[in-house]
């Protein structure tokens, strides 16, 4: 049996590895899931795994799938707006452009408020302010 650190890090791994694959076009499914554990696994990540996934996240804004595209929208991280607005301009479904649209709204607005990004493992809250390490 792995330990909790093990799995974890396995856990990691995998969801590295599904976010830095071409999404599958008859199982797409397998690419929105791994976005939608992103916010649970981004918290016991290091820093270095932190940024890698954040930035494939963000790569996935351009993914074929509109669906993988719409997850990834919605990572919640600030340091994701410029990659956001450059997907909105390009974005061609309706329903996935009021999504971003209203996603890079809410950004902005948190840009300039306490918690300005996801806080990885290890940062810390210093003033109200997530502090990254």
């Amino acid at each position: 049996m792995l330990s909790d650190l093990s799995a974890d890090h396995a856990t990691c791994w995998l969801l590295l590895e599904i976010l830095h694959s071409d999404s599958d076009p008859e199982d797409t499914l397998a690419k929105v899931d791994a976005l939608n554990l992103v916010p649970d696994i981004i918290h016991h990540s290091g820093e270095q795994e932190c940024r890698n996934i954040l930035d494939l996240t963000m790569n996935d804004l351009n993914d074929p799938d509109a669906g993988v595209r719409l997850t990834a929208s919605r990572l919640g991280d600030t340091s994701a707006i410029a990659a956001l607005q450059a997907a909105l301009a390009a974005e061609q479904d309706p329903n996935n452009h009021r999504v971003m649209l209203n996603e890079l709204k809410r950004l902005k607005t948190l840009e300039h408020g306490k918690n300005s990004h996801f806080p990885c493992a290890g940062d810390q809250i210093v003033n109200g302010r997530y502090q990254a390490r």
